[in-house]
């Protein structure tokens, strides 16, 4: 039992033994879908589905701009630093030093 309860500590991780959250999910979700069918018709649960979708889209759009928001905090994190360290350095000097350590450094 402890062996088994050591495995299951956190059920919810990507262990082999763990829980598939995404297929369980997914099959949660259909299984909403098919209620509404069965219950409200197939127009409401076609309608729920766009909805979901139309919610999933926005998220992914406002998680783009907010990755972008954060890209930009941190170069301007950086090009601070860089002034800071150099204090005769320009804004631009130091804007497009950063860009270039950021080129070199990408993969």
């Amino acid at each position: 039992l402890e062996y088994v309860y050591m495995e299951m500590v956190d059920p919810f991780s990507v262990d082999l033994i763990d829980f598939d959250i995404k297929s369980f999910s997914e099959s949660v979700v259909e299984d909403i879908y098919i209620t509404l069918s069965d219950i409200d018709g197939r127009e409401a649960a076609s309608k729920l589905h766009q909805r979901v979708q139309d919610k999933e889209q926005t998220n992914t759009a406002m998680a783009k701009v907010n990755d972008s928001i954060l890209m930009h905090y941190r170069s301007l994190q950086k090009v601070s630093t860089m002034r800071a360290s150099h204090p005769n350095i320009t804004y631009d000097e130091a804007t497009e030093k950063t860009r270039l350590l950021e080129q070199m450094s990408a993969p």
